[in-house]
């Protein structure tokens, strides 16, 4: 016999893992594209989230010469403060 559940839909619809993805693709004949992939119990989509998935990036490809990043119009994500301020950091940056 099952036990009798009061709060069956508690049961029924459980959260499950969220995974977040940032892509970055490069243009051109023998492009490599790299991708930051959390979840989150790791991190969420925060802004400083997201920035750091820009900065994982640019650990990445440090020895390049020229970057172009070509990003949407979403505010949230993008365009913010602590993005710039990591872009301004990570230029000034030893590291990178």
């Amino acid at each position: 016999m099952l036990p009798r559940i009061d709060t069956f839909k508690a049961a029924i619809f459980t959260k499950r893992l969220v995974v977040f993805k940032e892509t970055f693709a490069e243009l051109g004949c023998g492009s490599r594209d790299f991708a930051v992939v959390w979840h989150e119990a790791i991190a969420g989509r925060q802004d400083e989230d997201i920035a750091s998935t820009f900065y994982a990036f640019l650990h990445k490809v440090r020895d390049t010469k020229k970057i172009v990043f070509w990003l949407d119009n979403c505010g949230a994500q993008n365009k913010n403060m602590c993005l710039f301020t990591m872009f301004a950091y990570a230029v000034n940056s030893k590291e990178t």
